[in-house]
């Protein structure tokens, strides 16, 4: 892991697939890549893969664009969704 200054690593260790608040870690994820766009930083969210449900890491896949998977970087995202941004968020943006 690169312990820069201008690098981050994020875990959270606390939040399980199948417990509550896992729909609120989804939402965190999506909100986090939209913040940070503004950002030069690199930030690496990592998971416990024996410590999170499959469908779980799915959803944060289709967070990022870019993702690092089996120790690779993958710059297109073959799970990435675009967020879908409402009406009532449009016109807060």
């Amino acid at each position: 892991m690169c312990r820069c200054a201008r690098c981050r690593h994020r875990t959270r260790p606390h939040t399980l697939g199948g417990q509550p608040g896992v729909s609120d870690l989804i939402e965190y994820e999506s909100r986090l890549n939209d913040t940070l766009a503004h950002f030069p930083d690199v930030v690496i969210c990592a998971y416990d893969l024996t410590k999170f449900a499959g469908h779980v890491i799915v959803d944060v896949l289709r967070c990022h664009r870019v993702v690092i998977v089996a120790r690779r970087l993958r710059e297109e995202n073959p799970f990435y969704s675009p967020p879908v941004i409402s009406g009532e968020q449009s016109a807060k943006v």
